[in-house]
């Protein structure tokens, strides 16, 4: 089966039947320098099923369709207070007769964003609360890790898995289509918001697929950490792996990171601006991912040679079903804060305060409470010591006494002390992640040393699986056992090998028939 086969073999709920249109932009585009700017309205999809439009369309498209969300009663998934996420799940939730368990974090209410909010609010399922990203990450880590949770299906971030990848991917393709119809040229530029970063990876590979040659401008509306360079080529390359595709080069992809403005959720002057003229060519845009992409084209419009295309990611603009008392249906730390006053009480000198308490306690909690290390030791805390007499069993499948544990550990601290510092610091790093945060890829917050072994297995292996720093981490921790451990002479039977043979005279049977005609034992015809 090849790819065009097995892109139309993949299930899908029918909610992208046409294409949504291109139009050329004239005067908007020569306002920007630019002598050819065309849009693609993804917000024109969805109409015929009363969803309310969008990119995420097209994910959820194929997402839902696909096990274990096709067959939940239930989702699970998080956004911000005006999530576009939220509402296309609600939407969906509502047409296909599904709950939604929404989790909220905090951003600044426009009014756009609280019709988002009261549409979600008004829909079926229920909404949870907490301040800020990191605190939903520490009380609700499911919701950004596990696939399932119980009976309900989480839908990740930004409806970013492969599943919903592959939406983008038909976005694409359907792109070709209509320049191979006339419908407009092919894009030289690309620009698109970046934020989970599925729409991106999904353009990179249809277009690689269609073979477009154009140049894909991400424009970042995440931190840097969250919007990096390599891991979207990776899953564009894995997109192109699931379809069984030749391998073949990528698409230009620059990364703008000029435009996110204050944080995450924060709209930008020149990001209000772009919704406001846009606004009166037609084309509704939102000031937290859309609008952001358009301040970024504006400012290197007149850099731009050949036909540009502008990628319209939200729902159509205006107003949203709500009830009427969607108000009384949010959380209850959600309506005190959203009450006239609520935002200025909670400033960013409180926040910076409190979460540098709870990450004083916590840090505090999370580094004791370990048994005494070895005896000699040069270099690893109490703490890393445990973690590496925990890793053991994990990774050789097999007990080893206390004492057996001590000589490991002695043994990598005796390593780790040699390296330069910058290696000491990354060991140690590498250490802290999998010991408090491994368990984030199995649902399970415990420090690693709290596990069984097999949940410790499972860390490893989830850690493996991650790619990038994360699973380097887990290989490094790995590695230091696997070399601490065969390192031990009584290890060696269990290889085969008899022990160090460098001080030994060379048996003549061995290397003898090496400088002669005749072939070394074992080998004769």
């Amino acid at each position: 089966m090849d790819w065009r086969a097995r892109i139309e073999a993949t299930p899908r709920l029918g909610w992208v039947e046409t294409p949504s249109p291109v139009e050329r932009h004239g005067a908007p585009g020569a306002a920007l320098g630019l002598a050819d700017l065309w849009v693609k309205r993804d917000d024109a999809l969805g109409v015929a099923v009363g969803l309310p439009g969008g990119t995420k369309v097209r994910k959820l498209d194929v997402l839902l369709a696909t096990p274990p969300w096709r067959d939940a009663p239930s989702w699970a998934s998080v956004g911000a207070i005006g999530s576009g996420q939220l509402v296309a799940l609600s939407a969906a939730a509502r047409h296909l007769g599904r709950t939604l368990d929404a989790h909220l974090f905090w951003e600044p209410p426009l009014p756009e964003l609280l019709e988002n909010l009261a549409y979600v609010a008004s829909g079926p399922g229920r909404l949870r609360y907490v301040h800020t990203r990191v605190g939903l990450a520490l009380r609700h880590p499911g919701v950004l890790t596990a696939r399932t949770l119980g009976r309900t299906a989480v839908v990740p971030p930004g409806a970013t898995a492969l599943p919903g990848e592959l939406g983008v991917v038909r976005g694409a393709l359907e792109l070709a289509d209509q320049v191979r119809a006339g419908a407009c040229p092919a894009p030289r530029h690309v620009f698109v918001p970046l934020g989970s970063g599925g729409t991106t990876a999904g353009l990179l590979a249809g277009f690689a697929l269609a073979g477009l040659d154009c140049t894909v401008h991400a424009v970042a509306t995440v931190e840097r950490v969250y919007s990096l360079e390599r891991p979207l080529r990776a899953r564009a390359q894995a997109l192109l792996a699931h379809l069984g595709a030749a391998v073949r080069p990528l698409p230009r992809l620059l990364i703008h990171r000029d435009q996110l403005g204050k944080a995450y959720g924060v709209a930008t002057p020149a990001s209000l601006a772009a919704c406001a003229q846009w606004a009166g060519a037609g084309v509704g845009l939102e000031p937290i991912y859309s609008g952001k992409a358009m301040a970024a084209l504006t400012v290197l419009g007149a850099t731009l040679d050949g036909p540009v295309l502008f990628w319209v990611t939200p729902r159509r603009p205006g107003p949203l079903p709500a009830a009427p008392d969607w108000m009384d249906r949010l959380p209850s730390a959600l309506r005190r804060r959203l009450a006239p006053g609520g935002e200025r009480a909670f400033t960013r000198r409180r926040a910076l305060v409190a979460v540098g308490a709870f990450a004083g306690s916590v840090g505090l909690w999370r580094f004791s409470g370990y048994p005494a290390p070895p005896d000699g030791l040069r270099h690893l805390p109490a703490w890393g010591a445990a973690v590496l007499a925990a890793a053991c069993p994990a990774v050789l499948a097999r007990d080893l006494n206390p004492d057996e544990l001590h000589d490991v550990v002695r043994r990598i601290d005796a390593f780790v002390a040699t390296q330069s510092l910058e290696i000491r610091v990354q060991v140690q790093g590498a250490l802290a992640l999998v010991e408090q945060g491994g368990g984030l890829w199995t649902a399970d917050v415990r420090r690693f040393t709290h596990l069984s072994v097999e949940e410790r297995v499972a860390v490893l292996t989830a850690l493996a699986g991650q790619g990038g720093l994360v699973a380097e981490a887990g290989r490094a921790v790995r590695d230091l056992v696997v070399l601490g451990y065969f390192q031990r002479p009584e290890s060696w039977a269990a290889l085969g090998y008899g022990g160090p043979w460098v001080p030994e005279t060379p048996r003549p049977d061995a290397y003898g028939a090496l400088v002669s005609d005749a072939p070394p034992p074992g080998f004769e015809a």
